[in-house]
């Protein structure tokens, strides 16, 4: 099984355990798994996890997930299916003007 294949599962697991207003917003979504994230923005520190665009004039949502740099950051897989998790919640909830920080994260079975 190929590198990404197995991430694109991992990620799958990861959103699963999001809060439900956050699984909500990404029902329709297009969900995308990219190696490295694009060059840096001017003023943009450091490297992006995760991006969220929010639909709009007609487009679908889109959520990506950098593969290398969230491997890079996680000792194994359950840290990993975490990192994605979280990475991938705030992105959403910061689009959507809720809080990037949820009880339930801390919990995810809640």
């Amino acid at each position: 099984m190929r590198d990404v294949d197995r991430f694109e599962r991992l990620a799958e697991e990861a959103i699963a355990l999001l809060p439900e207003p956050l699984l909500d917003a990404l029902e329709d979504a297009e969900v995308v798994v990219e190696d490295i994230p694009p060059e840096p923005r001017p003023g943009q520190t450091g490297i992006p996890l995760t991006e969220f665009t929010p639909a709009s004039g007609g487009r679908r949502a889109r959520a990506t997930m950098y593969r290398r740099p969230l491997e890079a950051r996680a000792l194994g897989r359950a840290e990993l299916v975490e990192l994605v998790r979280v990475a991938v919640g705030r992105q959403v909830a910061a689009a959507l003007g809720l809080g990037v920080e949820f009880d339930e994260w801390d919990d995810p079975g809640a």
